[in-house]
């Protein structure tokens, strides 16, 4: 037999953790779902013939980024005739795109969203 379980003065007795599962509607979803689009800073596609865009903290890149958990040299973006591969130049804290991490490389577009280490931006083509 299992003894009674007592609480301090004052306090509730403990009870045990009942596991259930969780309903449909409130299931884990996707990052991209939980943080939506507007919040976000637009970073815009280029244009012109330019092939190679270098994303970091260092004022010599194209996309200079002023937040402490971006590299020096953080990333790349290259066009490869119609579409645009984000690749990771070996940063601390990390490319992502929707959520997975684009090391080698990570085909993206417009629409998606993109964090190098805690700055997070909304890709969107040029209007």
């Amino acid at each position: 037999m299992v003894p009674a379980r007592r609480a301090a003065p004052g306090r509730p007795v403990p009870r045990r953790l009942a596991w259930r599962p969780v309903p449909r509607g409130l299931a884990w979803r996707p990052f991209p779902a939980a943080w939506p689009g507007a919040r976000l800073p637009r970073l815009v596609l280029p244009r012109g013939p330019r092939t190679v865009f270098t994303i970091g903290r260092s004022p010599d890149c194209d996309l200079p980024l002023g937040d402490i958990t971006v590299s020096w040299h953080h990333a790349e973006l290259r066009r490869a005739d119609q579409t645009w591969v984000l690749v990771d130049l070996g940063s601390k804290n990390g490319t992502r795109v929707n959520g997975w991490r684009a090391d080698s490389g990570f085909a993206v577009r417009a629409g998606d969203w993109v964090s190098f280490g805690a700055a997070a931006f909304r890709l969107t083509d040029p209007a």
